[in-house]
């Protein structure tokens, strides 16, 4: 069944890697404040990139590796998907590269590196205009002693992520995944591959077995992992590339990716879908 099961998600991860890149072809022309737009633009072509290193990872027998970089795909769609239906949420992500910009700024300058004396004004006055919303807490409560330019040109004065709500609020992708999209599958799929990533000892524990001297690791004693893996990295791209062809209006891709997707579901045992894995 495994055996099985692995070849037909391996036909389908292939078929929409050569659908992505058909899309791709083309280019996909944008006004500059479509931010949502410009996320999809550069989203997406790294989901198609991701989903093929999956298929390489599968095909070395790699389980822990394409299921992390899996992991990244499924995060990538949730933010995206969170993203969708508030363009505000979508040039926040733009805006954070302002955080990006003066943490780089004050490298260089403690560096000693000769700059633009133009450059720090000029990012100071973005950093005012777009990235308050990602004050922290803290920092707020001294802006509103001491002033605004108190606390803007301080890296340490901003959240660590973009993904927060017009109060400041953060939202993990782990709730994302379960609350805005409904799918607990998935956020169970994201919790179990986060294993991995942070070293957890119930993630890697799986692949130890005793033995009569001590113990031996078996690197691919859970081909599960392989099946989860796919199934996770198929969905994150074909559902990435769908609002990026919803978005685009183009609607020869939506009905491709849709057919792909309905024989997809059509052809995958029980097992391979992610309410099952």
């Amino acid at each position: 069944m495994h055996q099985t099961t692995h070849d037909v998600l391996v036909r389908f991860c292939e078929r929409l890697v050569k659908c992505c890149d058909e899309i791709l072809e083309t280019t996909f022309p944008a006004k500059e404040d479509d931010h949502l737009a410009f996320m999809l633009g550069t989203w997406a072509p790294m989901q198609r990139e991701h989903l093929h290193g999956v298929n390489v990872l599968i095909d070395r027998k790699c389980f822990v590796q394409a299921g992390i970089l899996a992991r990244t795909m499924l995060e990538g769609f949730g933010l995206i998907y969170w993203a969708k239906d508030d363009d505000d949420r979508a040039k926040r992500w733009r805006a954070y590269c302002l955080i990006h910009d003066l943490q780089l700024l004050r490298e260089k300058q403690k560096g000693g590196e000769t700059l633009d004396p133009s450059k720090e004004p000029d990012l100071l006055n973005h950093l005012k205009k777009d990235a308050q919303v990602f004050l922290t807490k803290k920092a707020k409560e001294r802006a509103s002693k001491d002033g605004l330019d108190s606390v803007i040109g301080d890296p340490k004065s901003y959240q660590d992520v973009w993904h927060i709500d017009v109060t400041g609020k953060r939202h993990s992708v782990s709730s994302i995944l379960g609350d805005e999209l409904g799918d607990e599958g998935l956020r169970d799929l994201y919790g179990y591959f986060s294993q991995y990533v942070h070293w957890g000892v119930d993630g890697i524990a799986k692949y130890i077995s005793r033995t009569d001297s001590g113990y031996e690791v078996n690197p691919q004693a859970q081909p599960r992992d392989a099946l989860s893996a796919m199934a996770m990295a198929f969905q994150a791209c074909i559902q990435t590339f769908i609002l990026l062809a919803v978005h685009f209006k183009r609607i020869g891709d939506q009905k491709t990716l849709r057919v792909l997707r309905e024989d997809y579901l059509a052809a995958v045992s029980p097992p391979a879908r992610s309410s099952d894995l």
